[in-house]
């Protein structure tokens, strides 16, 4: 308080001076102004410099006696200038203040984050579709009273390193809530089948398998199917989560990316806001006027020479670049990891029993992928008109990429069940475009290029399902002799995979689910198996206990009982 004081009475000392004495000295002292000037710095600089030296902590009365302070340091100096005294530098002074203050508001932020998540229940508040959860407007809102609260404290010029660490700091508060949005997200690792051991076609293997189906009251083909169930900690976790409260993980990030954006600009504007008209340098108002007239100083005759941005430590707008890049990115990296969660959920989780398991059992025309499309197109209508406006797309996008990770699973790796021949192809590239339709949506969802592009690998698939047996042969022996193919081949980076034609893994799998004594044949060769070990087929081997003396031997002929 006695700085205070003492700050304001040597400004009105030095108003009572230039406009009392000094216009009476100047006609035949013309550097009265000046004298007077420098007298003062001397006089107040001796008495108010220990008492800087001293301040250990920012409070409001402290604040107030700085920018008293500072604004009186400026305009001495330009009134002085022909006769500068030793500066006081107030700035450079209180700089270590303006840290120490920065990293305990950051870190006071930090902690108001974590109470913040922990408290998060993830259920949606209010009926505004689109909005973020509750916890993402109170860590917003923390956040831009952190930065305002920089600005309130009316330092002019405020440095820009000092503007800086705070922007830094709330930037690592508002990524680690970003990833803490991430880390509640329930895990999906585990939820897709595994991928069975590979079998040959054999006609009394799927007759066994389709009598089974047809019994009544006997052994069901779920039992007998080599899909394992749901894990229950999977069934106890992202199965049990609600749709909408994956969806607000999502719209959490979403908004969060669309706060940050607006952080940003509040950022710019109020520092833009205490900087000189036409440039950096100097420390004025929103109104243009300097930090010395504010402050109630009759205005100097001239401009100081030299004022300019040296009194901020860069120029211009650099110290900007990459604001906020660590929360923005720990954001994208949420929303896109919650809209994997709910593709992965769905088409691994409620579709399971429909894609993994009875899509095109037996044959194509048995099970086809008109009922799973209905109810993505379901799902996915329900999430879209609860999601934030960024977010349609991307969840459109993360199913496709699924529900064709999940067909190509089926066509290549979908057990001794799966039979298909080079007629079925025109039903499934049938398939594939109703898929493609789904996703592109008359051009009110994914671009028809990028829906085309993604489903790329697939359709190669079907072209090396067309293809003849004995054609599938020869491509697969060839393959085999080729040399392997290096990593890297060229600067570009990774060298493209072969295409399916002449990929000898793919060739394989096609024969394995060729329905034809050829490629049964050739397969047996390789010592493919026509059957799946039994622990390998599920639940089947208590089933298989149960009824054993129920059942005909007949009806389970076609599953191996030697555990692999």
């Amino acid at each position: 308080a006695a700085a205070a004081a003492l700050a304001a009475s040597a400004i009105e000392l030095l108003r009572t001076e230039l406009r009392a004495y000094s216009p009476l000295l100047l006609p035949v002292e013309p550097r009265a102004r000046g004298v007077a000037a420098r007298a003062l710095q001397d006089a107040f600089g001796a008495a108010f410099l220990p008492w800087v030296v001293g301040v250990s902590v920012l409070d409001k009365v402290t604040l107030e006696a700085l920018r008293l302070g500072v604004a009186l340091e400026e305009f001495l100096k330009k009134e002085a200038r022909e006769d500068p005294g030793e500066p006081w530098d107030l700035q450079a002074r209180i700089n270590p203040l303006l840290y120490q203050w920065v990293e305990g508001q950051a870190s006071m932020l930090r902690g108001w984050i974590t109470r913040i998540l922990a408290s998060e229940d993830w259920q949606r508040h209010g009926r505004q579709p689109g909005r973020g959860a509750r916890s993402t407007t109170e860590a917003v809102k923390a956040a831009t009273d952190t930065l305002e609260g920089l600005f309130d404290l009316g330092i002019s010029p405020l440095p820009t390193g000092v503007l800086r660490c705070l922007v830094d700091g709330v930037d690592g508060a508002l990524g680690a809530y970003a990833a803490g949005v991430r880390a509640s997200l329930p895990s999906v690792a585990t939820l897709r089948p595994p991928r069975p051991a590979l079998t040959r076609y054999k006609r009394e293997v799927v007759a066994a398998a389709q009598e089974a189906e047809a019994a009544d009251g006997r052994v069901g083909l779920e039992s007998l199917s080599w899909v394992p169930p749901v894990s229950r900690a999977e069934a106890e976790g992202v199965l049990a989560t609600p749709w909408d409260a994956l969806l607000l993980r999502a719209n959490a990030a979403a908004a969060l990316l669309d706060a940050l954006d607006e952080l940003e600009r509040l950022v710019l504007d109020r520092w833009q806001a205490g900087t000189p008209r036409g440039g950096v340098g100097g420390g004025s108002g929103a109104d243009g006027a300097s930090a010395s007239n504010r402050h109630g100083l009759p205005a100097a005759d001239e401009p100081a020479a030299g004022a300019s941005a040296a009194a901020y430590d860069v120029t211009g707008l650099d110290w900007a670049t990459g604001m906020f890049a660590g929360a923005r990115g720990a954001a994208r990296a949420a929303r896109d990891a919650a809209c994997h969660v709910v593709a992965r959920r769905l088409v691994c989780g409620d579709l399971r029993t429909a894609v993994y398991e009875r899509l095109y059992r037996f044959h194509v025309q048995a099970a086809r992928l008109g009922g799973v499309l209905q109810e993505v197109d379901r799902v996915l209508g329900t999430l879209c008109a609860g999601a934030h406006d960024a977010l349609p797309a991307l969840l459109a996008r993360a199913l496709c990429a699924e529900l064709l990770d999940a067909l190509a699973f089926v066509l290549l790796d979908g057990g001794p069940l799966r039979l298909f021949v080079p007629g079925d192809v025109d039903a499934l590239e049938a398939d594939l475009t109703a898929l493609q339709a789904l996703f592109h949506a008359e051009a009110d969802g994914l671009e028809l290029d990028e829906v085309e592009s993604a489903s790329a690998p697939l359709s190669a698939i079907l072209d090396a399902m067309a293809l003849d047996t004995d054609v599938l042969i020869a491509n697969y022996k060839q393959a085999l002799a080729l040399p392997a193919r290096p990593l890297a081949t060229t600067q570009h980076g990774a060298a493209p995979a072969p295409a399916p034609a002449l990929d000898p893994d793919v060739l394989l799998r096609v024969l394995c689910h060729r329905a034809e004594h050829a490629a049964s044949k050739f397969l047996k060769g390789l010592k493919i198996n026509k059957r799946l070990p039994l622990s390998a087929v599920g639940q089947a081997g208590e089933v298989l206990q149960k009824v054993k003396s129920k059942t005909s031997p007949g009806l389970l002929r076609g599953f191996s009982t030697k555990k692999k």
